[in-house]
């Protein structure tokens, strides 16, 4: 899944944590160039694209699963969702 999500502090962006992972403006910015992995159980994000200024912007992602998931199995799962 490719997608993205913005990031913004009045004060300047100074750090963004994702997934327990803290990263500097500079990693932010250089994510076209350098791509940051976040491994987690269900899956593996990749930042790996941000447009924007030292104030707000935007960074780009692609999510992939590493399996299944079983959510008819899950509490509150009915055949249109959760509830």
């Amino acid at each position: 899944v490719d997608g993205s999500f913005t990031i913004e502090a009045t004060d300047g962006i100074a750090t963004v944590t994702v997934g327990g992972q803290s990263f500097t403006l500079a990693q932010i910015q250089a994510l076209a160039a350098t791509p940051q992995t976040i491994d987690t159980v269900e899956g593996t994000l990749v930042l790996n694209g941000y447009s924007g200024n030292t104030f707000s912007g935007t960074v780009s992602y692609t999510y992939t699963l590493k399996a299944t998931i079983d959510n008819d199995s899950k509490p509150g799962a009915t055949d249109t969702g959760f509830g």
